[in-house]
């Protein structure tokens, strides 16, 4: 999320990149899941190409005060941990 922020509307393929970068074990199946529950929260909606958009312009807003580059480090670093990868 803190990823595609500022890049919104944003597709499918845009996270699936962003999360290859990572080197993260992520599968397509797992990012479709994720975006299915923030769907399902009224977080984000899908819209026509599988471009998804933030429903609540004040969650986007809240996230968009954040250090985004800073809460992406943190949310990777606890992923590897998850996983237990290195960089």
């Amino acid at each position: 999320m803190y990823a595609t922020a500022a890049g919104e509307p944003f597709h499918i393929r845009d996270a699936q990149e962003l999360i290859a970068e990572t080197n993260l074990p992520y599968a397509v199946m797992e990012i479709e899941r994720a975006l299915e529950h923030l769907s399902l929260a009224f977080i984000v909606e899908r819209r026509a190409e599988r471009r998804y958009h933030y429903c609540v312009p004040l969650f986007r807003e809240m996230l968009l005060e954040l250090d985004l580059e800073q809460a992406l480090v943190d949310a990777i670093a606890l992923a590897r941990r998850a996983y237990n990868t290195e960089e």
